[in-house]
């Protein structure tokens, strides 16, 4: 069975960059929420001291 040529509709196009922005951004929110919750450690070890 030869593999047929994968043909690119104007949807996959655009799925494509849309999931890989999502997942860019979900990313981005994990990495916001780690520094916030730093920050926030940080600041209860200061106010402990």
């Amino acid at each position: 069975m030869r593999p047929s040529l994968p043909t690119v509709t104007i949807e996959d196009s655009r799925a494509v960059p849309a999931g890989l922005s999502m997942t860019l951004s979900l990313l981005n929110n994990r990495i916001a929420r780690s520094k916030l919750a730093r920050s926030a450690l940080g600041e209860k070890i200061l106010d402990r001291q």
